[in-house]
């Protein structure tokens, strides 16, 4: 008599609502509660997860990836691993995680803000926005400006631009009520480097300028945003 077998399983379909809860809860939640949320395995949610681009996660750690860090650091400016690996080589706290059978290099918070307080000079805080890793010691904030004046004063050498800064220029630009200050400051580029990529993308809107003074009909000049 032939045996009967069972029919394979269909695979279960993520819908968008699932993916999003995913999303909204990689990284507070332990993959073992999101297999239990979800009624799917843990391999399904690591799988899932990878494919949506939510990066590691850390088990709610007060650690972050080195990537993530870097990241967080340089406002998804295309820094490399020199800079990476000059900041190691100096004592960046890093430490290596495992989950499953992959490794990678993460950084305890309070463990950086410490080694970052007597290495100030290795770390440059002009692209870093404010409470990106949380709370943030008192020294922070007066150093993210002295970093971001001293690009205005130089600018940044080869300092990539990302699409998402493209865009929010093009953005700001629809605006037509920003300066050529207000840009370089919302967009830790030098006022030079915003010139330039306007020409680069072809954009034809132009930042806003200062009226004439007393409503005397001369050249305008640019605003300062400060």
């Amino acid at each position: 008599m032939r045996k009967l077998v069972d029919a394979p399983r269909k695979k279960k379909q993520w819908t968008e609502k699932e993916e999003a809860f995913l999303q909204d809860k990689w990284g507070t939640v332990s993959i073992k509660g999101l297999s239990k949320a979800l009624g799917r395995s843990e391999n399904a949610i690591i799988v899932r997860a990878q494919r949506l681009g939510c990066g590691a996660h850390l088990e709610s750690d007060v650690r972050i990836s080195l990537n993530q860090f870097m990241l967080a650091l340089y406002g998804g400016a295309q820094m490399g691993g020199y800079t990476s690996n000059r900041l190691i080589q100096n004592g960046l706290p890093v430490k290596w995680h495992r989950v499953k059978k992959n490794r990678f290099r993460v950084i305890d918070i309070e463990d950086f803000w410490k080694w970052a307080e007597k290495n100030k000079s290795l770390l440059d805080f002009s692209r870093f926005d404010k409470y990106t890793l949380g709370a943030e010691p008192d020294w922070v904030d007066e150093k993210r400006k002295a970093d971001f004046k001293k690009l205005q004063l130089h600018g940044q050498h080869n300092a990539a631009w990302t699409k998402a800064e493209d865009d929010k220029l093009r953005y700001l630009l629809e605006k037509n009520r920003y300066t050529y200050s207000e840009l370089a400051q919302e967009l830790r580029h030098s006022e030079g480097a915003i010139k330039r990529r306007i020409l680069d993308l072809g954009i034809e809107t132009r930042p806003v300028r200062c009226p004439p003074e007393n409503g005397q009909r001369k050249k305008w000049k640019l605003c300062a945003a400060w």
